[in-house]
């Protein structure tokens, strides 16, 4: 069986400069060579967590080699340059993507099922001038999902950088005029979650004390990680 190794799975690039050019490392680990594609695509995040992926307009970015062939056991080294310029107040969110692809090669081999590989990775274009994240709730809602009642959260990140959200907390106005803290359990949902800059996600958060209909001043807190 053939397999691969991709490192890095997530850079950032400088606008220009020796920092606009960046390199990958892949390591063929199987016994027989393979095929790899790299391609560029953009990347929108919508609102459930899933992206739309779209092929980057020509000239962007130069990869090379985009194509070709590594023997069993041999690495090769893979060059990416940012060309589109400077992005200014709010950085770039792109995937590149390496995939081992099926070509004569295996056939001349004599090999019967093959098993591709792909992996995706993360690339940012930050200007020096990008704003820092900043991950607001904009609504926290009160509603019943499949039987369970919970909050639905909505976060939008106002900032030029993307955020993921490590050691997240939030807590919950009460009756009595304290605030209830979420447990972990209940927060796992969020907890790692990358919210792209100028990009809104919703969460549902299990909750049974939440009250369907009601808008709650959620508070949250967590360690931005880029």
């Amino acid at each position: 069986m053939s397999a691969f190794t991709f490192d890095p799975m997530f850079v950032n690039f400088d606008p220009t400069g020796a920092g606009s050019i960046r390199s990958f490392r892949l390591r063929n680990e199987g016994s027989k060579s393979i095929a790899v594609r790299v391609q560029i695509l953009t990347r929108e995040s919508l609102e459930d967590g899933s992206e739309r992926n779209d092929p980057v307009p020509e000239g962007s970015f130069l990869v090379f080699p985009s194509r070709f062939i590594i023997e069993a056991g041999a690495s090769r080294t893979l060059k990416v340059q940012w060309r589109g310029g400077d992005p200014g107040e709010k950085e770039l969110s792109f995937r590149i993507v390496a995939e081992q692809v099926p070509v004569a090669l295996e056939e001349r081999q004599g090999s019967g099922i093959t098993f591709l590989f792909k992996f995706i990775g993360s690339l940012y274009i930050r200007s020096p001038k990008a704003v820092k994240a900043d991950v607001r709730v904009v609504t926290a809602k009160g509603i019943e999902s499949s039987g369970t009642r919970g909050i639905e959260l909505r976060l939008r990140n106002e900032g030029g950088i993307h955020a993921i959200l490590a050691d997240f907390k939030m807590a919950l106005p009460t009756s009595s005029g304290n605030s209830a803290e979420l447990p972990e359990s209940a927060l796992s949902v969020v907890e790692g979650n990358n919210i792209l800059a100028a990009s809104e996600r919703v969460f549902f958060i299990p909750y049974e004390n939440a009250e369907v209909g009601v808008s709650y001043d959620a508070r949250i807190d967590f360690k931005p990680e880029s």
